[in-house]
């Protein structure tokens, strides 16, 4: 049997996600205790691959960087010198690959299920989940359990089962053919190679496509949907279990053991990554980034950015890397 190879584009600006982007990956960001990619990688390891591919561009050093300190040899890195979406991505990638079994995690999908089941089956399939607004989504159209039809947004949707970001392939070499062939032909929208038109063009050459259910979707892809998985996932995990003299941590949360926590109260629901500084200060339901440092302040559903600088005043704030926000 071949073995399996894997996929992660990495390269995106994250326009969704600015100002926090413009000078770090979205990848990178915290959620619950652990970038982004953090939590996709711990998943794709334990499935033990051949070979994980990441697709980098805008600050690929940053991403290069986190991945490296992993020590682990399956890890290859591909740079996309432009940001031509998801189909020219893993077209990209396909120079180092082998045309085998292939599993592709876009690299702002946080995920919850059971990837070795579906591997085990050897069936080519696509992860979906209900929406209420599938219109935000590519979608997949169902008859008698294969996809008839991708659709990517589309204005006026027929399927609620949107697309969420995890693709397994059996054999890729078709996949990789309809993508290259895409890109040769120059069919973009807004500039961007589609990856759902890749699939859509394996499905028109007759090859059966599946789909599983994945019930543990955590997108991260707004301000407001990270916070919101910082919240379900620090549920499901519990956090860590930190203690200060004078000063209280809620659960569930995480709290990096370099972070300094003076006369606060942190949580419930609250991630405080390496090295920040919170005095005399309260920080509910919010994701707090390396190096930040926060006085005399009330926070709730906060962004607060690597190296930023909050103090005084209660607010719901969405700070960039070395912002500085003073209230007085």
């Amino acid at each position: 049997m071949a073995k399996l190879e894997v996929v992660i584009p990495v390269a995106g600006v994250g326009k969704r996600l600015r100002p926090h982007t413009y000078s770090m990956p979205k990848a990178l960001i915290h959620v619950a205790g652990k970038p982004i990619l953090g939590h996709i990688l711990d998943e794709v390891e334990s499935l033990r691959p051949s070979k994980v591919v990441l697709v980098v561009g805008h600050a690929a050093s940053m991403i290069k960087e986190y991945v490296k300190k992993k020590r682990n040899s399956v890890y290859k890195f591909v740079h996309q010198p432009q940001p031509k979406g998801i189909g020219h991505a893993v077209s990209l990638a396909g120079q180092e690959l082998s045309g085998g079994p292939l599993l592709i995690i876009l690299g702002d999908t946080i995920f919850k299920t059971d990837l070795k089941r579906v591997i085990s089956k050897r069936k080519n399939a696509i992860g979906v989940k209900p929406v209420s607004d599938p219109s935000r989504f590519g979608v997949v159209e169902v008859q008698g359990g294969r996809i008839r039809r991708v659709i990517e947004k589309p204005k006026r949707p027929t399927s609620n089962l949107a697309i969420v970001g995890i693709y397994y392939i059996e054999d890729s070499r078709v996949l990789l053919e309809e993508l290259d062939r895409l890109v040769s032909s120059g069919k973009s929208t807004k500039g961007e190679f589609q990856f759902t038109d890749g699939l859509a063009g394996m499905v028109k050459r007759g090859l059966r496509l599946g789909i599983f259910k994945v019930e543990g979707w955590y997108d991260c892809g707004t301000v407001k949907a990270t916070l919101d998985a910082n919240v379900s996932l620090l549920e499901l995990s519990g956090g860590n279990r930190r203690r200060f003299k004078d000063s209280v941590v809620l659960k569930p949360s995480y709290v990096d053991r370099s972070a300094t926590i003076l006369r606060s109260v942190i949580g419930p629901h609250t991630t405080v990554a390496k090295g920040a500084v919170i005095i005399d200060s309260a920080v509910r339901s919010s994701i707090v980034e390396a190096g930040a440092r926060i006085e005399n302040t009330i926070l709730e559903r906060s962004l607060v950015g690597r190296a930023a600088r909050i103090k005084g005043k209660a607010a719901s704030v969405n700070a960039s890397e070395l912002s500085e926000l003073s209230y007085l």
